[in-house]
């Protein structure tokens, strides 16, 4: 396949493991020309410019991938469906080149995520409506609701805001040095006040904003700001150094 613009440096030595949800590889972004619309890319599938899927000469077809602007921070999911003959480029849809802010070619990083993204993937553009609203996951809204700050009640059907329950209220020790086994998520911030938790959030980011939980904190009557990431010890300290430079209180505990 011949790329329209192909210009930068290429990668070399990336391995593209799909299993690791952690590292970030740094890749030239570019985008497919319109003749290639209506053909079968590599994977059988029809190429659309509509869609947000990608090419990209080595990550295994149908894999998830998080693509982030290095400039401005600008993200997006795409699929990866087609091959480049490039290394070190992935290739987008116009949609998808849009999206992240792009505008001809740019520096981005690619990051994979699990199969459980496929549901966000699908519906990326109603998430990132959403998230522009600043209407953000929370836990329960009974428990969040004050004088000065309510928080708008779940409507059936309406998709525009899910309301997740909590099991419990003080929630699973923090994880020690000592403790490697089992899964981690990480905690965020504590003592925070429902009016300032959206400001928050924003600093993630939007690939960890959606999956943010707002559960309540017993030692100071107010909120916590919980990633539920699932992830071993290894993997959840490594995206808990990430975060610290906004979060610089935040600290692993065992997930539920």
């Amino acid at each position: 396949m011949m790329m329209l613009l192909v210009t930068g440096e290429v990668a070399k030595g990336q391995k593209f493991d799909v299993n690791d949800t952690v590292t970030e590889y740094a890749l030239r972004a570019t985008y497919y020309a319109d003749k290639f619309v209506g053909r079968k890319t590599s994977s059988g599938e029809i190429f659309s410019q509509e869609l947000y899927t990608a090419a990209h000469h080595a990550i295994k077809l149908g894999t998830l991938v998080m693509v982030t602007n290095k400039k401005t921070g600008e993200q997006m999911v795409v699929k990866v469906n087609d091959r480049c003959p490039i290394r070190g480029v992935i290739d987008l849809t116009r949609k998808a080149i849009k999206a992240v802010g792009i505008r001809g070619a740019g520096q981005v990083t690619v990051r994979i995520l699990p199969p459980s993204w496929q549901y966000y993937w699908e519906h990326q553009d109603e998430i990132r409506e959403l998230e522009g609203k600043r209407q953000f996951l929370v836990t329960d809204a009974s428990m969040l609701k004050s004088p000065e700050d309510e928080v708008p009640e779940a409507n059936e059907g309406d998709g525009k805001q899910t309301i997740k329950k909590v099991t419990g209220t003080s929630g699973p020790k923090p994880a020690g040095k000592e403790k490697k086994s089992g899964h981690y998520d990480i905690v965020l911030a504590k003592g925070v006040a429902r009016v300032n938790a959206d400001s928050l959030v924003a600093l993630l980011p939007l690939h960890h904003r959606a999956a943010v939980e707002l559960r309540p904190d017993p030692a100071s009557g107010k909120l916590q700001l919980v990633l539920p990431l699932q992830q071993n010890y290894e993997k959840a300290k490594a995206t808990m150094e990430k975060l610290k430079k906004d979060f610089p209180g935040c600290q692993l505990r065992e997930s539920d």
